[in-house]
């Protein structure tokens, strides 16, 4: 990456827009007007039954299921969610977790799953169509996302969206967005430990389905939109010549 020409771009905007405000104070010294607009979702992220999701996925309908989703790269812990799911199947060995996915951390994420001997209960079922992701998330009795880095994941809002808490871990914009135990629950990164206690308490949990989705509508890609149009607009009424 150009880093001299990437400030000079960041320099020359009129605004810069950043997904969280954690990495605002970061992009201020290039230019003093930088701004927070989160992520959004689509509409086609909505609750669903979930038992009609899990026999369209072939899943089981009695199990308490929890699933990751994300590129299988060093950089989204999946390792730590490996770890914590040994400490949660030891407390109920019912739970079945998969973490849906492709890339490079696929063999390590495996041989992981087999050194722990949790064959029977962590599953990889690999690359994701885009049209069944919407019920993997409705299937789902928790998502989690153990993730070292992040800017503000989509599909963290696309969770919220389906009703179905959603466990982050205190990196990037995700302290920001689940800011109530209402919604979903923020833990530790690299904290296996910390991961297992939060994905205990959420299976444990009778969520409120309509406080989430209530909540995941500010989210909304036409609420999104129409914050980044007033930024739009705004700039357009300062560039027109006053007379």
């Amino acid at each position: 990456m150009d880093q001299p020409r990437l400030g000079r771009t960041w320099r020359e905007c009129d605004v810069l827009i950043r997904v969280n405000k954690k990495e605002v104070p970061i992009l201020s010294p290039y230019n003093n007007h930088t701004i927070s607009i989160p992520n959004g979702f689509g509409p086609a992220f909505h609750p669903m039954d979930k038992q009609e999701c899990r026999t369209f996925l072939n899943l089981s309908a009695h199990h308490k299921i929890v699933l990751g989703l994300a590129p299988l790269i060093e950089r989204k812990g999946f390792s730590y969610l490996i770890d914590a799911m040994e400490q949660v199947i030891k407390k109920d060995p019912s739970v079945i977790c998969y973490i849906g996915g492709s890339g490079p951390e696929k063999k390590n994420l495996k041989d992981r799953i087999q050194v722990k001997g949790l064959q029977k209960n962590v599953f990889l079922p690999g690359f994701l169509p885009e049209s069944h992701i919407v019920r993997w998330i409705n299937s789902a009795d928790v998502f989690v996302l153990p993730s070292l880095h992040e800017g503000n994941p989509t599909v963290m809002f696309e969770c919220l969206g389906c009703g179905v808490p959603f466990i982050g871990t205190a990196v990037g914009g995700i302290p920001e967005i689940i800011t109530s135990d209402t919604y979903g629950y923020v833990c530790k990164s690299a904290d296996a430990d910390d991961l297992a206690r939060a994905i205990i308490r959420a299976l444990d949990k009778a969520w409120d389905v309509k406080a989430i989705t209530g909540y995941a509508k500010k989210f909304s890609w036409d609420s999104i939109g129409c914050e980044i149009m007033g930024v739009y607009k705004e700039l357009v009424r300062l560039s027109v010549p006053h007379r």
